[in-house]
């Protein structure tokens, strides 16, 4: 939707116009598809009521259209220099009634109805005498949804020994000395009713230290064995055939969500707590 074209408040009203005569049509063809047909006719023909369908089916049709909602795009001096990022999802801004656009390098731009004047960063509004970081508040429910979504089979979950009070998830990499040191205190969460669901999140790119040894973990038949080797300084002799990786993925995901270092703790709210 390109809100700089001087058409565009017409276009819409044009559009309200024709959906409100549509809905109108499409309700005066129910009132009289079931009205009493003995009036008229006692035994009115079926192909009357096949018409009568006919005509209501195409007037919902014809209101479609008028609602369809065209996908927000960055103007394209700021999408030039943007690259590949790419509008994930807009809506409207409370500030001056503009567009507030979420990225798929998971920053967020507030955007003016001309395009021609945005600020990038968290939104912030007072509420009930607090200030609340907007930004903060949908990037965790958008965390929330996208760690729930992640496949059993790609994390490694350590249950908790005592009744489970909740859960966290952490990107991890086993050549971080701070990964390790949280490591050291799974025993104590534990104990204390939390489960862990650990993500790979390797640190380097493909071919480094980091990412080879993520590979062997989520390549192996026993993560969490490889997990447990490479926490404690050990080291394994090969990578298993693994064309299926999952490394890559998570590195991708960890990213989305605003994972710029490791540790990265979320809680199951999908608030992130550290990296």
């Amino acid at each position: 939707m390109d809100l700089t074209q001087p058409t565009e408040k017409k276009k819409y009203a044009t559009s309200a116009l024709r959906l409100f005569y549509a809905i109108f049509w499409a309700f005066s063809l129910v009132v009289a598809l079931y009205r009493d047909p003995g009036r008229i006719n006692p035994n009115p023909p079926m192909e009357n009521y096949m018409k009568r369908i006919t005509m209501l089916a195409a007037a919902l049709l014809c209101a479609a259209p008028a609602v369809a909602k065209e996908p927000a795009t960055l103007p394209p001096e700021l999408a030039a220099a943007s690259g590949s990022v790419t509008v994930v999802d807009s809506a409207a801004s409370p500030i001056d009634g503009g567009l507030h656009l979420h990225l798929s390098n998971g920053h967020e731009i507030h955007m003016s109805k001309d395009k021609k004047s945005f600020v990038i960063g968290p939104l912030f509004k007072i509420e009930n005498g607090k200030i609340l970081n907007v930004s903060v508040l949908k990037q965790a429910e958008r965390n929330k949804a996208a760690l729930a979504a992640i496949p059993a089979e790609h994390k490694i979950v350590y249950e908790p020994s005592a009744e489970v009070r909740g859960e966290i998830y952490v990107f991890t990499d086993v050549t971080c000395p701070y990964c390790v040191k949280l490591h050291n205190e799974i025993p104590e969460l534990s104990a204390g009713g939390i489960r862990v669901n650990y993500i790979t999140w390797p640190r380097g790119s493909f071919g480094s230290e980091s990412y080879t040894k993520a590979q062997q973990i989520m390549c192996s038949s026993d993560q969490k064995a490889v997990l447990e080797l490479l926490m404690k300084g050990g080291g394994i002799a090969e990578t298993d055939e693994c064309p299926d990786s999952p490394v890559a993925v998570l590195q991708a995901l960890g990213q989305k969500l605003g994972v710029s270092g490791t540790p990265a703790s979320f809680f199951e709210t999908g608030e992130l707590v550290g990296g």
